[in-house]
């Protein structure tokens, strides 16, 4: 059974489609905040909505395998596909993950090798683009108050042969259960009537979009394997013992490390795990027919090393794949290096509870120094200037907020103002005394960053350290590697630390980013209530907001509810400043077309996260031959 809809291939379609359409559809995206990313490489880890804090790429940009990516639109320009033999039959892509010792356990980020983008398939796939889902697993998504139905497509199988069914998408929902997973929060029931049913009743009435984009996953638990010992404990009622010492042991858990291979149901297998390479070959119980024998992931621990594969040629596609200018002009004329639509602030958090950083005033004078156009030099080219500190990348804050209400947010600007961070730092208690900030004890102001060494991060460390030494802070930038990151980010260490807000479409799934991530309630940022003043008046007497119900009203408003509270989330970034909304940033990708028949960069499918892999989910029109081919003799 092919998708509901299938993509003729030659059409030039582009996203011409309102903004504002897509808006008033519900549309989000689907980003690492669909069901959840662990580490560059996607999967189902912690799936609630929430933006991710960064990627784990060989040093940044550049991560692994996919994540929870979205799919559909227009095709482009293809060609014939699939007659005769292929020109190239091996796909060359990269990766960061081991093959030594990185198992398929997507709950346990530790030497997670990813790749589900590939070897899996998820309930649904969600283009940004256009602001509609595809079918994947499920082929219907149905929501009539609060009972939602998700019919599946039963043409797919598991790589022994093995239908997937509604029963399996169920197991993996109670070992979400098990894990305390924040989805169930909102399900209050799950039933499964038949093998090509499942259905849930959640809480209180959603946004269909909303709901569906939280049930959305890769489905990658089957039974009758070595998943059963999980799944008979996700189905027993365990003591509150029982159930830590349960999250503790599959939270440690290393999938398909012994056994080499986990259990697919998407259109690869893993085939052979060599010193430096993965080796996936086609899953022979694919629905969709396509002609690529074998897909190549070699490992690359450093972006040098895969600008350096793209350069010599070695490279054929990449989901992620982050570049600077100078380097991608030394590519071949035949690689197309190209930005998906902006979907995520970059918007580093500070520590609430520090002494200085921790008042307004101090935050507001960091707006008002930092300059965003600096910033965009300094760091890789898939963010573009943020004109507007409002919790939204810029696109949707023109949908979002009316014209007089963008007006009515404070202008931090987009260059350095560092007469206005002097005023702001002076309203915060604090005195210049020979050319640098000191508090009322006479102690110097010191600003510590703290980041991974990944480009974008040290670009950040870079603007901050060039505004500090100017404006007379003593600055630190405090570089470590990406588990150190990591895990004094858990524990609150450190000043200001790299974090994200993604969801373009919704503003909800903004929301989930500051609100709902217990790693920045560590740092005392405001997830509960907050002191704002009136709306416009950043100078007015403040009152209490109740940030959850605003969070609440969010997931379930309509037009001109949905602009009203959008309107007051983006007072309360834009005031409180919770998070330091910095650039917009896409997400970049890479093809070639010497070999490989992809659509054109500008198609609508193309915005998809992302074409190597889900491109091998869709189907040509009037034919059962998926969309990405490789050109043949």
């Amino acid at each position: 059974m092919a998708p509901e809809k299938e993509i003729e291939v030659g059409s030039h379609a582009t996203n011409n489609r309102s903004r504002r359409r897509i808006l008033q559809m519900g549309g989000i995206a689907a980003v690492s905040g669909l069901a959840g990313c662990i580490g560059g490489n996607g999967g189902n880890g912690s799936d609630d909505g929430n933006g991710g804090n960064g990627g784990n790429g060989s040093d940044d940009g550049n991560g692994g395998n996919g994540g929870n990516g979205s799919d559909d639109g227009n095709g482009g320009n293809g060609g014939n596909g699939g007659n005769g033999s292929p020109i190239d039959s091996t796909a060359t892509l990269f990766t960061n993950a081991p093959p030594d010792n990185s198992h398929f356990n997507p709950y346990n980020p530790a030497q997670h090798a990813g790749f589900e983008q590939f070897y899996s398939i998820q309930l649904f796939a969600f283009n940004a683009s256009t602001g509609e889902f595809r079918s994947r697993l499920g082929n219907e998504f149905t929501l009539e108050d609060t009972t939602a139905t998700i019919q599946i497509d039963d043409s797919h199988s598991w790589n022994d042969g093995s239908t997937v069914t509604a029963n399996d998408i169920a197991n993996q929902f109670r070992i979400a259960e098990m894990l305390d997973y924040p989805i169930w929060n909102r399900i209050e029931s799950m039933e499964v009537p038949d093998e090509t049913t499942i259905v849930f009743e959640v809480d209180r009435p959603y946004s269909t979009n909303i709901l569906q984009a939280n049930l959305n996953r890769f489905i990658i638990v089957k039974e009758g394997g070595e998943w059963d010992q999980w799944i008979e404990l996700a189905n027993q009622d365990l003591s509150e013992d029982e159930r830590s010492s349960a999250q503790e042991d599959l939270q440690s858990w290393t999938y398909a490390v012994d056994s080499g291979q986990p259990a697919a149901n998407g259109p690869l297998v893993l085939s052979e795990r060599q010193s430096d390479r993965w080796i996936f070959e086609q899953n022979e119980h694919w629905p969709y027919e396509y002609n690529i024998p074998e897909y190549e992931f070699r490992q690359v621990t450093s972006d040098n090393g895969i600008w350096q594969m793209s350069i010599s040629d070695e490279m054929d596609m990449a989901t992620h794949h982050s570049v600077t200018e100078d380097t991608k002009n030394q590519y071949p004329e035949h690689m197309e290096h190209f930005t998906l639509p902006a979907n995520e602030c970059i918007a580093p958090v500070i520590n609430h509870e520090h002494p200085v950083w921790g008042q307004r005033n101090a935050r507001k004078a960091l707006a008002y120094l930092i300059d965003r156009e600096r910033l965009i030099r300094n760091m890789n080219p898939r963010h573009s200037l943020l004109g507007q500190v409002s919790g939204y990348t810029d696109v949707l804050a023109e949908d979002l907020l009316s014209e007089d209400a963008r007006g009515q947010l404070e202008e931090y600007g987009v260059s350095s103002q560092p007469e206005k961070a002097a005023e702001m730092m002076r309203e915060a208690g604090l005195e210049q005394v020979d050319g640098m900030w000191q508090t009322s004890d006479g102690e110097t102001v010191s600003f510590e960053w703290m980041g991974a060494s990944w480009p974008d991060a040290t670009g950040i460390a870079t603007t901050l350290g060039t505004h500090f030494e100017e404006f007379g802070v003593d600055f630190t930038d405090t570089t470590v590697s990406t588990s150190s990151w990591s895990q004094r980010k858990s524990q609150g260490n450190y000043t200001m630390t790299w974090h994200v807000t993604a969801g373009p479409g919704h503003p909800w799934f903004y929301t989930t980013n500051v609100l709902n991530p217990q790693i920045i309630a560590e740092v005392g940022v405001p997830q509960e209530t907050v002191e704002l003043p009136p709306f416009g008046e950043p100078d007015g007497e403040t009152e209490e907001v109740d940030l959850r119900q605003l969070q609440s009203d969010l997931a379930v408003a309509q037009e001109d509810e949905l602009t009203e509270y959008a309107q007051q989330f983006a007072w309360f970034i834009n005031q409180a400043l919770p998070v330091m909304p910095i650039t917009n940033a896409g997400l970049s990708s890479l093809i070639t077309t010497d070999h490989w028949e992809f659509p054109e960069p500008d198609a609508d499918i193309m915005g998809i996260q992302f074409p190597p892999s889900q491109l091998l989910k869709e189907t040509r029109e009037d034919s059962n031959k998926t969309i990405l081919q490789a050109k043949t003799e």
